[in-house]
């Protein structure tokens, strides 16, 4: 009972506002309560208002909400709706939405705060987190877009996306105007990129038992050769770093992470809140790359050597070597011979960056699993474990370990690992990472 305060924010994107109705509903621990519709959705704007309410509702769990309209759906951007009360010196509540509202029936959003199952005892959330995932499992399909490739969503055209997947107007703007002007990065003939001066020869090909020896390429050769040459190295470095380093292990682990995710971990998850933001646009990135770049009669197709399906065979065979290990900058590193190797600049830069993102990480994991049991016994974590590798990753539950400090133990059903006193991470790595920080 009381007058509760009840901000409502509209995203800032184009057609981000509304001109239907909306009505919204508060629901507490002991009952709920009708807020009547509400105006003024404006584009970029946040609208407020009082309301009375004559129950009692103890401490907030959702707001619900029902965008109604007459003749036209007028999908609304809804940033997040805030409720303070009963009365002035009543808590504040944050209802993070983040998503387009479109049609008519009632959405829910529960309060801001992270919960895993643990730390819902009391099941005052269980039933929204499964039909949550039960509607986001329709939305959400696997797709295989070529054989033998890790999986991806089911989308053959960009309408075939979840809206919320979508651009927002403003970026779809913007990315297709840099297509439009030449968003690539060509060199021009006569500017190659010149090799270090420490290189002294080349070898194109690699030794073969029971064949003569391969031919060496050196700067003394004749100009057009020693050229060609670079030329090849070039060519086949921007295919391996394209292919492999950005589209496989960038764009394509991303999106089997981004659909386990929404597949398995509901909105008010702690790993789903921690991990959301880093995952905006990738399903579309990635549908528009595979009818486009890497497509059949695509650009590969067009201008790159590996088109007409090697390009598609280089992804297929560099598979195997998505290991954990492989992830895990340290562990990379120092299998590559590079952890201590002060003259790699690459090596700091990466060290630096995975240190400051690892503590991140570690700070905000750390409030909600204190122990592996913990993890062990969050479901929809050990499912989003088994989403990714053994679903989207087609079986990779045991290709490698990431052991990112000595003191870690396996979470059953997966091969993840979950240090067991994850600070010491920091001190582990402070001790490789420290000589190359006092580095001008």
């Amino acid at each position: 009972m009381g007058v509760y305060r009840i901000r409502v924010s509209t995203g800032s994107s184009l057609f981000a506002g509304s001109n239907n109705q909306v009505q919204l509903w508060l629901v507490g621990q002991h009952g709920e309560a009708a807020l009547g519709e509400r105006l003024r959705l404006e584009r970029g704007k946040e609208m407020e208002f009082q309301a009375d309410v004559k129950e009692y509702l103890g401490p907030l769990l959702f707001v619900k909400m029902r965008k109604k309209h007459l003749l036209q759906d007028d999908a609304w951007f809804c940033n997040w709706i805030s409720v303070q009360g009963p009365g002035a010196g009543g808590e504040e509540f944050r209802f993070p939405c983040y998503r387009w509202v479109e049609g008519n029936g009632v959405l829910s959003l529960p309060e801001g705060t992270g919960r895993s199952l643990v730390e819902d005892p009391q099941g005052l959330f269980k039933k929204h987190r499964e039909e949550e995932l039960e509607e986001r499992r329709k939305l959400y399909r696997w797709g295989n877009w070529k054989d033998g490739l890790i999986l991806n969503v089911a989308a053959a055209n960009l309408g075939d996306l979840p809206l919320d997947e979508r651009f927002l107007e403003d970026k779809r703007i913007d990315f297709e105007t840099s297509l439009a002007i030449g968003g690539g990065i060509w060199w021009a003939p006569g500017h190659l990129p010149s090799f270090p001066h420490t290189l002294f020869s080349l070898q194109l090909q690699l030794p073969s038992t029971g064949s003569p020896p391969p031919p060496l390429f050196l700067p003394t050769d004749p100009p057009m050769a020693w050229l060609l040459a670079k030329c090849w190295v070039r060519s086949s470095d921007f295919q391996l770093h394209e292919l492999l380093s950005h589209l496989l292990r960038g764009h394509l682990m991303a999106e089997v992470i981004a659909m386990a995710t929404m597949r398995c971990l509901p909105s008010i998850h702690p790993i789903f809140k921690l991990i959301i933001p880093h995952l905006r646009y990738t399903m579309e990135i990635n549908v528009r790359a595979r009818n486009g770049l890497v497509s059949d009669l695509g650009v590969f197709d067009q201008v790159v050597s590996t088109g007409g399906g090697g390009h598609v065979e280089l992804l297929k065979r560099a598979r195997a070597s998505l290991t954990y290990r492989s992830f895990c900058p340290p562990d990379d590193l120092s299998d590559r011979g590079l952890l201590g190797v002060k003259s790699s600049y690459y090596a700091q830069d990466a060290l630096r960056l995975w240190e400051i993102i690892y503590c991140y990480v570690e700070g905000i994991v750390s409030l909600h699993y204190k122990t592996d049991k913990a993890v062990k016994e969050d479901l929809e974590l050990q499912t989003w474990c088994r989403e990714i590798t053994e679903i989207g990753l087609l079986g990779a539950q045991d290709q490698g370990e990431l052991s990112p400090c000595p003191e870690t133990s396996s979470v059953e059903g997966s091969s993840w690992e979950h240090p067991q006193n994850p600070p010491c991470f920091c001190e582990t790595l402070q001790k490789h990472v420290q000589p190359l920080l006092e580095c001008p």
